[in-house]
């Protein structure tokens, strides 16, 4: 480039190449609001997710199956509970689970009817492991009892009590898979015999906390003897201080319908 050329293209001072962009007081005023509002939402969409996490969770974890949960592993120290809980089984089918026990060494489980009503495949779970196909032999919708019958040797079997003999206040157990646990023990006492509207027989009720899934448990005396078949809870009042009872088919009449098949 010749001397005229330069007298025509000045070049920029070299404090230009590090010039800071000045920025007024009402912008940096703006760009903070808005620093606060990206943070004030990002702390309202963290405890919005914690809230929701948590509903999750005490849906999960249900905060009165934590108090069964503990008693449950309190019984279980039982060498009788231990008993007993192997006759328990699960019954599985389309989308739903119940309870069940069996009775007869080669396999004959008693149940609610509601429990398998729309199961078109019946599973049958043993606390060992051992699984079975059930097959319906008996079902009574009014008396809400089903009997299943099963393939298998050498089975545990709980006992039907032979006479009424149980009082009220009598102290009882209750074992059977309540929510989304299974093998749970619980126990209460018998509050007496009761008339519910859509029965012609009176049923027991039981002050054992009953839950969704125990629907087939067995209750069972001090001794081991099946007195009753869990089928329902009662519904307390609004605005009362009742607490829910546990209903159970009185195993009188469960044997009436065993005798139909024997």
């Amino acid at each position: 480039m010749d001397h005229d050329d330069k007298d025509l293209f000045e070049e920029p001072p070299i404090e230009d190449f590090f010039r800071v962009e000045e920025v007024s007081e009402k912008e940096m005023k703006r760009k903070k609001r808005r620093q606060k509002g990206i943070k004030v939402g990002a702390v309202i969409l963290a405890l919005f997710l914690l809230i929701n996490g948590l509903a999750i969770w005490t849906n999960v974890i249900n905060i009165p199956a934590l108090q069964f949960v503990k008693t449950s592993y309190r019984l279980s120290q039982k060498e009788s509970i231990q008993t007993a809980k192997q006759a328990v089984v699960t019954i599985e089918g389309e989308s739903s689970k119940g309870t069940g026990f069996n009775i007869r060494e080669d396999g004959l489980i008693i149940t609610n009817s509601h429990v398998i009503e729309k199961m078109i495949t019946i599973r049958i779970y043993f606390p060992n492991g051992q699984a079975y196909k059930g097959e319906v032999i008996l079902d009574n919708p009014e008396l809400d009892v089903a009997i299943l019958e099963i393939t298998g040797e050498n089975l545990p079997v709980l006992k039907l009590q032979e006479t009424q003999n149980w009082q009220e206040k009598q102290h009882i157990y209750v074992i059977g898979n309540p929510l989304a646990y299974t093998q749970i023990a619980n126990e209460g006492e018998i509050e007496g015999l009761t008339l519910i509207n859509d029965r012609q027989t009176p049923v027991m009720q039981i002050s054992a906390p009953i839950f969704r899934g125990n629907s087939g448990s067995p209750v069972l005396t001090e001794n081991n003897e099946v007195i009753g078949l869990v089928y329902a809870t009662t519904i307390p009042k609004l605005a009362s201080n009742e607490k829910a009872s546990g209903l159970a088919v009185p195993i009188e009449q469960v044997k009436a319908l065993l005798e139909q098949i024997d």
